[in-house]
């Protein structure tokens, strides 16, 4: 578990490690960047499981570690030609990756095989997962069918509505949604500003599109304040709104007076002042190269439970500021859909 890269590395690479080392070195290997996908599914495939055990994947207890189970149930998806069989085994993965923090990796490993199961109603029930799916690979044109086919499905009878809600702020910052923000807004809720613009606010005439986001985001937050967790959901919130903020996308209001509450000084890995003023520099300089290095210092190695919204949201409005638009859109989806949202 604390191994560096080159520890990892040579695990993964020495034909005499252990066969379930093995695997876990790859699992934690990939997750860091130190190996790409298509080497973690070359382990996976290398393992032998008997027909019984694949044929009966989803009936077998799980293996004592992670990535054995991992490696079990992407064979046997591999395998499967019946699309229902294969949809049921990806289901499960991304179930089992999300408790075990792994939904990234997991989202990567299976892109190919989610490609071959059809968006059509006999998938409904799988729709929320493979988009979910979709949007992490940054498969925006088959997100697109599977969330048209998620909301023709959902209905008082099932749970695609509220999964739909949960999914809501990975859609708005994939631009699967049309939440009503328009270009350079981003920069006033940042203080990354090189011009005055004035942000979108509940009083401004109100599109269609914004009526719906409002309209939305008043739905999850219900979700969030009905959760258990209430330091988990303060914390997802404030990480959402933080990113969106950082795109020009409305937060109203109301939403940000309900974070006002103790403790108003949270901890986290906050950058030095030096870093936040120096990026802020380079963002009104448009220095490409020096913003996305202190993007990387600031935030580079920090674990889920370490980000600081407050920072990310900073750096995320760099990054559009200086014409990355589409690294700062995959950070901040990642992101969020790492943290489970």
């Amino acid at each position: 578990q604390n191994a560096d890269a080159p520890t990892l590395i040579a695990f993964v690479k020495s034909a005499n490690t252990a066969s379930d080392l093995k695997l876990e070195a790859a699992r934690l290997a990939e997750r860091q960047g130190y190996i790409t996908t298509d080497e973690l599914a070359t382990v996976y495939k290398a393992v032998t499981f008997s027909s019984a055990e694949l044929q009966d994947v989803l009936n077998d207890a799980s293996e004592s570690a992670p990535a054995r189970e991992y490696a079990k149930l992407y064979q046997a998806a591999a395998k499967s030609d019946v699309p229902a069989v294969r949809a049921e085994i990806l289901a499960h993965m991304y179930d089992n990756a999300r408790n075990n923090g792994d939904y990234g990796q997991i989202a990567r490993l299976c892109a190919p095989l989610l490609e071959d199961v059809p968006i059509n109603n006999d998938f409904a029930w799988f729709a929320t997962d493979a988009l979910a799916a979709s949007i992490y690979s940054n498969d925006l044109e088959r997100a697109g069918g599977w969330l048209s086919q998620a909301k023709a499905s959902a209905n008082a009878g099932n749970a695609l509505e509220g999964r739909l809600i949960v999914l809501y702020p990975a859609l708005a910052l994939s631009g699967l949604e049309d939440t009503g923000a328009t270009d350079g807004e981003s920069a006033t809720s940042t203080g990354l500003a090189v011009k005055p613009t004035p942000p979108l606010t509940e009083t401004a005439p109100t599109s269609q599109a914004q009526a719906k986001h409002r309209a939305r985001m008043d739905e999850w937050a219900e979700q969030q304040m009905a959760r258990d967790d209430q330091v988990a959901a303060r914390n997802d919130a404030e990480l959402v709104y933080s990113l969106f903020a950082a795109f020009g996308i409305e937060v109203p209001e109301k939403l940000w007076d309900n974070l006002l509450v103790q403790p108003y000084v949270v901890s986290g890995a906050v950058p030095n002042a030096g870093v936040v003023h120096k990026l802020a520099q380079a963002a009104r300089n448009n220095q490409r190269a020096t913003v996305a290095s202190l993007v990387v210092i600031a935030n580079g190695g920090i674990s889920a439970d370490l980000q600081n919204p407050v920072s990310l949201g900073q750096s995320i409005a760099a990054l559009h500021m200086v014409g990355l638009e589409g690294d700062a859109r995959r950070i901040a989806v990642e992101t969020i859909m790492e943290n489970g949202l």
